[in-house]
């Protein structure tokens, strides 16, 4: 078992958590431009951006503590 590997992965899955469930406090994905434009259309793509990019560091982080367990 790779502790340092197995850690790396947990700290992972801990930001997707933190991502996906406070998706406007994450970093903008929208521009300054659009969010004075047109705020809602930000704020929805915000949300779902947050989330997915949240979903995919949860799962890379899964994948590395797997590796770092087996390893």
């Amino acid at each position: 078992m790779q502790l340092l590997w197995v850690l790396v992965g947990l700290v992972s899955v801990a930001g997707g958590v933190w991502s996906a469930r406070n998706p406007m406090q994450a970093r903008s994905w929208a521009s300054a431009e659009r969010w004075q434009s047109d705020p809602d259309s930000a704020a929805r793509d915000q949300r779902r951006t947050a989330r997915t990019m949240g979903g995919f560091l949860v799962a890379f982080g899964v994948a590395v503590v797997v590796w770092g367990v087996l390893a």
